[in-house]
């Protein structure tokens, strides 16, 4: 899927969950491109998001480290 067809999908589902209480959103995080469902309480408090936090940082880690053993190759 191209990027900007995975934020027309989340911004359409944000705005399919928009109609309930607004306690849910989906975005594209920027790092990976990958679609982001964060659910938050009444103070606006993250209480789960998927996929993680910790796994998006991990994603971004190893996409950096296979780009500096590829550049480390040519």
């Amino acid at each position: 899927m191209e990027p900007k067809e995975i934020q027309a999908l989340a911004d359409n589902l944000n705005e399919t969950l928009g109609r309930g209480d607004g306690k849910v959103s989906v975005s594209v995080d920027d790092s990976t491109g990958m679609m982001v469902v964060r659910i938050t309480d009444k103070a606006g408090e993250i209480v789960k998001q998927i996929p993680p936090q910790q796994l998006l940082d991990a994603n971004v880690s190893v996409e950096n480290i296979i780009g500096l053993l590829v550049n480390d190759e040519v």
